[in-house]
């Protein structure tokens, strides 16, 4: 089942502290980026022993594969120039939060080898101040499970996002934020929530094993749109944003129980494609917006098709919520604006 999905965990080389972090805590099996020597290794091995070495691999698949991607540093913008020419170009001598540049380019960085080379269906980001739970392995599952019954459309799924622990409607653990607390009687205000007729409607509970569980009344039929998923006994909902994210005031989605960081989120191969294509699009507004605002804003504008899954099977490092001494020091300052200054390009020398 993990076969099918590439975790990536986004870190800084200078940032080591971070990856112990990680090590100690994520459920999932440390891939290092090792050559392939298979084909050479079973020229010597015997029939049993090959037997045994697929015996374990196939277990230890089970558990999930992650790899470490060295992030791109904003401290250090010229020696990615040649990597990104273009989008650096539009923000040359222009002041912005270099962290903020980093992180941009470490996500567009992903989404394109995604894209371009995947290594499976999908791809799952974590950022280095990702929290698990003990339930947090099984949950994961749950969403590969629901993935592979489901033939909907989807881009990007959030899997994280939030700074509360197993994050859920009407979970009783509260939101950090009260305004960001999905609840059960405002759901069709953010979520699709409809199934696609009656047998399904009365199929579907949102959570069987929870006293919360959603009942065929609390589905109406003018929400469902054909491209969603449908709410099942995985938890998985179609977003429904209409507030931007790019504007101040309280209309931002960042008031709404929809707003969300990147520090876990799934993408498939057809969700990259889109990702690229939005950045394209708008090169200059991905480059002078946060991340985590713009995957929201091209929700906000339907670039992507997005999803939740809830529970959530992660969460973020933040606010009271900070217990590691590497999780304190930020390398994203929000105030902190430079100017950005990049080596000459041969196009600007002529």
């Amino acid at each position: 089942m993990f076969g099918k999905v590439d975790i990536a965990v986004i870190n800084l080389d200078r940032r080591p502290d971070r990856m112990a972090c990680i090590y100690k805590n994520i459920p999932f099996l440390f891939q290092p980026m090792t050559p392939n020597i298979s084909e050479l290794r079973d020229k010597f091995m015997s029939a049993g022993d090959q037997r045994d070495r697929d015996r374990h691999h196939d277990r230890d698949h089970d558990r999930g594969y992650y790899r470490r991607f060295p992030a791109i540093d904003g401290m250090n913008l010229s020696q990615y120039y040649s990597e990104f020419p273009d989008l650096l170009d539009t923000i040359r001598d222009k002041p912005r939060v270099l962290g903020e540049v980093g992180c941009s380019l470490s996500h567009y960085s992903l989404w394109k080898s995604h894209a371009q080379r995947p290594n499976a269906d999908y791809l799952l980001v974590f950022e280095d101040d990702v929290l698990f739970t003990d339930k947090s392995f099984e949950r994961m599952k749950e969403v590969l499970s629901a993935l592979q019954t489901q033939r909907e459309r989807w881009d990007v799924m959030y899997v994280g996002g939030q700074w509360t622990p197993d994050y859920d409607i009407d979970s009783a653990v509260p939101s950090y934020f009260q305004f960001q607390h999905p609840r059960r009687e405002s759901l069709e205000r953010y979520f699709h929530t409809a199934a696609r007729n009656d047998s399904e409607r009365n199929a579907f509970t949102l959570h069987s094993n929870t006293p919360n569980s959603f009942t065929p009344n609390s589905f109406t039929p003018n929400s469902f749109t054909p491209n969603s998923f449908t709410p099942n006994s995985f938890g998985v909902y179609k977003r429904r944003n209409l507030s931007p994210a790019v504007i101040h005031g309280n209309r931002n989605v960042w008031f709404t129980p929809l707003f969300r960081t990147a520090g876990a989120y799934l993408v498939s191969k057809r969700g990259a494609k889109q990702l690229l294509d939005a950045v394209e699009t708008d090169t200059a507004l991905f480059m002078k917006t946060p991340l985590d605002m713009w995957l929201l804003e091209m929700d906000f504008r339907g670039y992507i098709e997005a999803y939740d899954r809830f529970p959530h099977p992660f969460y973020q490092a933040g606010f009271e919520m900070v217990r590691e001494p590497s999780h304190a020091q930020n390398d994203i300052h929000r105030t902190d604006f430079q100017t950005v200054k990049l080596p000459e390009s041969e196009s600007r020398s002529k």
